[in-house]
């Protein structure tokens, strides 16, 4: 005997009067006629198929999954299993791209961040090592950047668990962008104002106390409904532009060309760009505004932004390498680097390099038993005087008589052409110094320097 279907009526909407429910009903339905049996599902042959019954449509959606009405299907049931949820990593839906762009970024960066720290910390040999103070500031982006993009992929994959799991790790993704912007901001701040350590205190604190007090807006329950989508985006926004007072106040204190290379301005133009650019596109719902249904699965507003902030991060990334390069070039010296950027920009040095370029003699032994005064040729084969300091008898330094370590030291040498007369013969710095004093003699020097550059600029015009 064959089985034949029924279907239940809507048991919602048959009450008595006095609210039980009437029994229900179970109407026989016809059997397919003879040849129309349907053939089984197969997922090679018909893959839509399959892919819109693990999903369904905007209007059966609960009220709290109704944000963006331009995004027709592709919307995941309500699983309540955070097992289930899991699983949707492995079909198409609306928040593949949207879970999938930050996952991959969070372990992109995990990576960047080993090899960063590896190839260039303090324990590293690599020719501009890091101090453990650089690896403090290169963490707090790192930690920004991983902290973000993965509190954000968690909260696309978990959001179809249930209303109370979904606005917790909405908070969440909250929090990863605030410590993005912060975690970013900080160490601009500190290569921005290594020529005062009192404004760079200052502000770093500034950004940490803002962060914190947009962290405590976003736990609100209210700031994540679709109604604060726009002032949301603003405070964010704010949040990260807040970033620009520094510089400003750091090209009034020491011009537009120092913090040009200082803080690496060109990379952080245009990872600003990336970022405001993302939250016009957020905020304004393109593209799929424009063409509802169309971006259902495939590149909507939600996705680009997401695609924005890893292409922002990543130019943040490449800028505080030349941050670290250009301030590790002048021994981490803010009136090194300062002569360094005016030689620099007059043209008299080519590079950044070259500009803080000093001759280098290592020198073999502490206790000398020459003269005074010493005929010598340089690498060119050219003879000169060189003046032999009094002091550099012992391990001590020249300068402030510091005790040195019983190491061979390196002495910056100057030579002057040999000439009959004492006023062209011009004093060498001579005897081995401890690294803050030869660290001084260079600034000094290039001071000097700069300031005859200046005179004959002035002179010039």
């Amino acid at each position: 005997m064959a089985l034949k279907r029924v279907t239940l009526l809507d048991s919602s909407k048959l009450l008595n009067g006095d609210g039980s429910l009437v029994r229900q009903r179970k109407i026989p339905t016809p059997p397919p006629a003879k040849g129309t049996e349907p053939s089984p599902l197969l997922a090679h042959e018909q893959p839509d198929a399959i892919e819109k019954a693990l999903t369904t449509v905007y209007e059966k959606m609960p009220h709290w999954v109704q944000d963006n009405a331009s995004i027709r299907s592709g919307y995941r049931y309500i699983e309540n299993s955070y097992h289930e949820c899991a699983k949707s990593l492995f079909f198409l839906h609306n928040e593949t791209m949207n879970v999938w762009t930050h996952l991959l970024g969070s372990l992109s960066f995990i990576g960047l961040a080993f090899g960063t720290i590896y190839a260039a910390g303090p324990w590293s040999n690599a020719m501009e090592k890091a101090s453990w103070l650089d690896v403090v500031m290169w963490s707090c982006f790192f930690i920004g950047a991983i902290g973000c993009m993965g509190l954000s992929a968690a909260f696309h994959l978990f959001a179809c668990h249930s209303q109370d799991v979904a606005s917790a790790w909405n908070k969440a993704d909250y929090v990863g962008i605030v410590t993005l912007i912060v975690g970013s901001a900080i160490p601009a701040i500190y290569y921005g104002f290594l020529c005062s350590p009192t404004l760079q205190t200052v502000y770093i604190a500034m950004m940490a106390v803002a962060g914190t007090a947009t962290i405590c807006v976003s736990a609100s329950d209210r700031f994540r409904t679709a109604r604060f989508r726009v002032p949301r985006t603003i405070i964010f926004v704010a949040l990260g532009a807040s970033g620009v007072v520094p510089i400003i106040h750091a090209m009034i204190l020491w011009g537009f060309d120092f913090v040009t290379e200082a803080v690496s301005l060109g990379c952080m133009a245009i990872m600003g760009l990336f970022y405001v650019l993302g939250a016009v596109l957020y905020t304004s719902r393109f593209p799929e505004r424009y063409w509802p249904g169309k971006f259902d699965i495939w590149f909507h507003s939600h996705s680009i932004f997401h695609i924005m902030v890893i292409a922002g991060a990543v130019t943040h990334y490449i800028g505080l390498l030349y941050m670290h390069h250009f301030w590790a070039t002048h021994s981490h010296t803010c009136a090194l680097a300062r002569a360094g950027v005016a030689k620099l920009r007059t043209g008299v040095h080519q590079s950044t390099e070259m500009a803080q370029r000093v001759t280098y003699r290592r020198r073999l032994s502490y206790n000398t038993k020459s003269n005074k005064v010493r005929k010598v040729k340089t690498p060119g084969g050219r003879l000169v005087v060189q003046y032999v300091h009094k002091k550099a008898k012992g391990p001590k330094c020249g300068d402030c008589g510091t005790k040195l370590p019983g190491l061979p030291a390196l002495r910056p040498i100057q030579y002057s052409r040999l000439s009959k007369s004492k006023k062209n013969v011009t004093r060498a710095y001579g005897g081995s110094r401890c690294g803050h004093c030869v660290r001084e003699r260079i600034v000094r020097a290039f001071l000097i320097e700069e300031q005859k550059i200046v005179k004959k600029v002035l002179k010039s015009q």
